[in-house]
């Protein structure tokens, strides 16, 4: 049944706007990927992000299950801060860098 609904090489007009759409594909973009260019450029935008998310989890506290919205910036307060003003969280305590976080948590690692 889903094989049926799949369509290949229709018309993307109407489910894309055409100022979003690459004119290879009837679309109005004319754009041209330039590999050399954009994989760094990506590559460098992703490790600011990191180090910006790593830090925000450093300054609130280092603490296993933090606010992923928080991290990215966004209006969520920190886990911690949520912590500190009194309500209650079933939440793991902060992790030890230098530590396995099987040891961070007290928890022995388990083989299979």
């Amino acid at each position: 049944m889903t094989r049926e609904k799949l369509k290949f090489g229709g018309d993307m007009r109407p489910h894309v706007p055409p100022e979003q759409l690459w004119n290879e594909f009837q679309g109005d973009l004319a754009f041209d990927y330039h590999h050399e260019t954009y994989w760094p450029a990506l590559l460098s935008m992703c490790e600011e992000r990191r180090a910006q998310k790593h830090e925000r989890w450093v300054k609130a506290g280092k603490l296993i299950g933090e606010s992923e919205i928080y991290l990215k910036g966004g209006d969520a307060s920190s886990v911690g801060t949520d912590l500190a003003v009194g309500e209650e969280k079933d939440i793991v305590p902060p992790v030890d860098e230098g530590k396995a976080v099987s040891e961070s948590v007290q928890e022995p690692l388990v083989s299979t």
